[in-house]
């Protein structure tokens, strides 16, 4: 990829990533405040698809989604873990969640009570996640309140610093 290309396709990628984290966040708002949709999510999700038909080529979260085989459960929970490190209104909402201002981390309580279509099975060892190290679970009182992170490739992955091979600079390695 060029670098014209490389400098195109990595804003489209962060076009695209900053509308799935906006309208993830309006999700979770929603969830923690026990609030109605009040028609917001049509207007997120065509921001989404906008963004989405700017990328050249495949937006990173479109290709760990096909590369790992991911439900769309486990492609909401790992956009959640990237969303709490690059956004502090879904870090600050996180931790509303957990009742608690110092624990910001996402866990498999707030995932699957917030998330659509969650399944057990995604946070099982054989799942998606986890079989493919995507994401790293922290000590917890339980399974359920152990916090969890993406791996930290995949978060540099999901921000288009690592993609196809190259890093930011167009170098290959």
């Amino acid at each position: 990829m060029s670098g014209v290309d490389r400098e195109q396709w990595l804003a489209a990628n962060h076009r695209y990533l900053v509308a799935e984290i906006s309208r993830l966040r309006a999700l979770l708002a929603r969830r923690v405040e026990a609030r109605e949709d009040a028609g917001e999510d049509a207007q997120l999700s065509v921001m989404v698809e906008d963004a989405r038909r700017d990328v050249p080529g495949s937006a990173a979260l479109d290709m760990l989604v096909s590369t790992f085989g991911l439900s769309p459960f486990e492609k909401e929970l790992l956009l959640l873990l990237a969303a709490v490190e690059l956004d502090g209104t879904t870090a600050e909402l996180s931790a509303r969640f957990n009742g608690d201002n110092q624990r910001h981390a996402v866990t498999y309580s707030l995932a699957l009570t917030c998330l659509p279509d969650a399944h057990w099975s995604a946070i099982t060892p054989g799942g998606a996640l986890r079989h493919w190290q995507l994401v790293e679970a922290g000590p917890g009182e339980t399974r359920t309140q152990s916090p969890l992170r993406n791996d930290e490739w995949a978060l540099h992955f999901l921000t288009g610093w690592k993609s196809g091979g190259e890093g930011k600079s167009g170098d290959h390695g």
